[in-house]
């Protein structure tokens, strides 16, 4: 969501309101809505008991859920369930 400052007569005198063109029911803000818990490469590992270079070398093969940014490795805690559950 944007925010709009509108100022009256002085600075002191602003309000901050959301745009206009901004729809509140669907806003993607985190604030709005509960947010996923991303696990790294050590985190994972410390869940599964395995090393993060294994972590990312099996994320790397497709064997584990995961997703490359940059030259991090990040997993979605709710795939990684989901995935363990399948198995």
């Amino acid at each position: 969501m944007r925010w709009v400052a509108t100022a009256t007569k002085t600075p002191d005198d602003a309000t901050i309101t959301p745009a206009a063109n901004d729809q509140q029911a669907g806003d993607p803000h985190p604030a709005s809505q509960e947010q996923e818990e991303v696990l790294d490469a050590k985190g994972l590992g410390k869940i599964m008991h395995l090393h993060p270079v294994t972590v990312r070398l099996k994320a790397a093969a497709g064997v584990i859920p995961g997703r490359q940014i940059g030259n991090r490795w990040r997993f979605s805690r709710t795939r990684i369930n989901e995935w363990l559950k399948a198995a």
